[in-house]
């Protein structure tokens, strides 16, 4: 029985031997006879989902680079975004792509996280140089806890002049 749904998951019928499973003309290959039925991208698509890609990639390189390069996050993501509106422009009268469709929504999504990640870098930058200028100045554990207490005071306070509490 089970030889059986080997062979229907292979394409052959009943009466064939399971070990012949190279492509001879009396078994039947899901790959060569196979119809295939994706739907595919207009070429104008095709070129802006590469272009899509590519810069999303290099966005994500850049912001795991160090701090100079992520700056450059502010301008490969914006194209990253524009090249996934015109992916998703030339693709919409495709049907069956939308398993396309929803991963360039989720890149355009990561390239929005990027460039907000990016601004909170640049905000917080000087703050993370000198916590690194202290720990690297630090010798003693309690020098390394008073650089801890010294960046969470300046991360509060800047926190505060952004975002001011409610009272």
């Amino acid at each position: 029985m089970l030889g059986l749904g080997v062979a229907a998951w292979f394409g052959l019928s009943q009466g064939e031997p399971i070990g012949m499973l190279e492509a001879t003309p009396s078994v039947r290959s899901r790959v060569t006879n196979a119809t295939d039925t994706r739907p595919e991208a207009p070429p104008r698509a095709r070129r802006f989902v590469q272009l899509f890609m590519l810069s999303l990639v290099t966005t994500m390189v850049l912001y795991f680079l160090s701090v100079p390069l992520i700056y450059f996050t502010f301008l490969t993501a914006p194209a990253t975004i524009t090249f996934g509106i015109f992916a998703l422009v030339f693709s919409r009268h495709t049907a069956g792509l939308t398993g396309l469709r929803i991963g360039i929504a989720m890149g355009i999504a990561l390239a929005l996280l990027s460039i907000l990640l990016a601004a909170a870098t640049l905000v917080f930058q000087d703050m993370f140089t000198d916590l690194s200028d202290c720990e690297s100045r630090a010798i003693t554990i309690s020098a390394q806890e008073q650089c801890q207490a010294d960046f969470d005071k300046a991360y509060q306070e800047q926190l505060e002049r952004f975002m001011p509490t409610v009272s």
